[in-house]
């Protein structure tokens, strides 16, 4: 399988690749005999990878300790 730069990456050219053409790159790399929900699937994840990355470079992050920490609060409940 071609893997296709995430949402929010560059294309060959050094510009930002449309929605319409990362999706189109994506469902082209997938092989013939893909279910829709798996195409469903991958473009969900791309989406959820972008807006990751949105939040790590606005500085929405935590860090790993505090992050444990509030797993394990959340079990204790």
């Amino acid at each position: 399988m071609t893997v296709v730069p995430p949402f929010g990456s560059h294309g060959s050219k050094g510009f930002s690749m449309t929605t319409k053409e990362k999706a189109i790159s994506l469902i082209q790399s997938l092989s013939d005999d893909v279910s829709l929900d798996d195409v469903i699937d991958r473009l969900y994840l791309l989406r959820k990878i972008e807006l990751g990355i949105a939040q790590a470079d606005a500085g929405d992050v935590m860090e790993h300790d505090a992050f444990m920490n509030e797993l394990e609060a959340e079990d204790v409940q």
